[in-house]
C-alpha cells in the first residue's frame, strides 16, 4: 500500500468529521431557537388567557349588592338636604316678596267688614229708617246716598216720609231706587217732593226676600275679594324665578280663600236668622 492513498483517506476522514461536527452544532442551535420560540409563544398564550379571564369573570354577589346600598344611603342624604333647602327658600320668599302683605290682609278685612255692615243696616227684621238713608240713588249728576239728597222722617211705627224739597228733580230716581232695593217697599209719591213708605210687615215672603238680598251682598263681597287678590297678585310679576312666583301666588290665594270662607260663614248665619220660624 502506498503512502499517498493513505493520506487521501485521512484527509477524507477529517473532512467527514468536520462536516458532522458542523451539522451537530447547527442542530443544537436550531433546537435552542425552537425551544426559545416555544417559550415565548407559551408566555403570550398565558398572558392572553389571563386577560380573557379577567374580562369575563363575573362579580360576586357581595360586589353587586354593596355598591347600590352605599349609593342609596348617599342619595337619601342628598334628598334631605334638598328638602331643607326648599323649606328655607319658602320662608325667604314669604318675607321678601315685593308687596305689603299686611296691606293685602287689611283690604281683605275691609271687604268683610263692609259686608257685615250691610247685613246689619239692610237686612234687619226690625224697622230701621237708617237703612233707607244709605240706599245709593243713581242720578244724572252721579250716585248719592238717599239721606244726602232728602230728609227721612218716621211719622208713625208703620209710615216713613221722604222729603226731597231741595232736590225734587231727583224724585223719579228715588222712586226707582226704593222699588228696586229688595226691601219689599212700595213707595207712593205725594205732590212734587214727598214720598210715602209703608213699612212692610215681617212675613215669610219678606224673610225670603231678605235672604236673597243676603246672598246678593255675599256675591258682591266675593267679587271685591277677587279684585283685591288680582290687584296684589300683579305685583308678583317682579319675581324672576318661576318657582318663587308660584309660591307667592299660592300665599295670596290662600289668604283670599280664607277671607271668602269667613264671608260664607256670615252668609250662613244671616240666612239662618232670617228664615227662622215666626212666633
Amino acid at each position: 500500500m502506498s503512502v499517498l492513498p493513505l493520506q487521501f483517506q485521512l484527509i477524507n476522514v477529517v473532512r467527514q468529521l468536520r462536516s458532522e461536527s458542523l451539522t451537530s452544532n447547527k442542530l443544537r442551535a436550531c433546537c435552542h431557537m425552537t425551544t426559545s420560540t416555544n417559550r415565548v409563544r407559551n408566555m403570550h398564550s398565558m398572558t392572553r388567557q389571563t386577560d380573557r379571564t379577567s374580562l369575563t369573570t363575573t362579580p360576586t354577589l357581595q360586589h353587586l349588592t354593596f355598591v347600590p346600598k352605599r349609593f342609596k344611603k348617599g342619595q337619601d342624604k342628598v334628598e334631605k338636604q334638598k328638602g331643607a333647602k326648599a323649606a328655607a327658600q319658602t320662608d325667604h320668599i314669604e318675607l321678601s316678596v315685593d308687596f305689603d302683605v299686611s296691606g293685602y290682609q287689611q283690604e281683605l278685612d275691609k271687604a268683610l267688614e263692609e259686608m257685615k255692615q250691610e247685613y246689619v243696616q239692610n237686612l234687619s227684621l226690625r224697622t230701621n229708617i237708617g237703612m233707607y238713608g244709605k240706599l245709593q240713588v243713581k242720578t244724572p249728576d252721579g250716585s248719592f246716598p238717599l239721606n244726602q239728597i232728602a230728609s227721612i222722617i218716621q211719622k208713625t211705627p208703620s209710615l216713613v216720609v221722604v222729603n226731597l224739597a231741595k232736590n225734587s228733580h231727583y224724585i223719579a230716581e228715588v222712586l226707582s231706587t226704593l222699588r228696586n232695593s229688595g226691601m219689599n217697599l212700595n213707595p207712593q209719591q205725594e205732590g212734587q217732593s214727598l214720598v210715602y213708605l209703608t213699612i212692610p210687615k215681617v212675613s215669610r215672603e219678606h224673610r225670603e226676600q231678605l235672604a236673597k238680598n243676603a246672598k246678593a251682598i255675599f256675591n258682591k263681597t266675593k267679587d271685591s275679594l277677587n279684585k283685591v287678590y288680582s290687584k296684589f297678585s300683579k305685583k308678583t310679576s317682579s319675581i324672576n324665578r318661576e318657582d318663587e312666583k308660584q309660591l307667592a301666588d299660592k300665599k295670596l290665594l290662600a289668604m283670599k280663600n280664607a277671607a271668602q270662607v269667613a264671608a260664607e260663614k256670615q252668609l250662613k248665619a244671616k240666612t239662618e236668622e232670617l228664615l227662622k220660624t215666626l212666633d
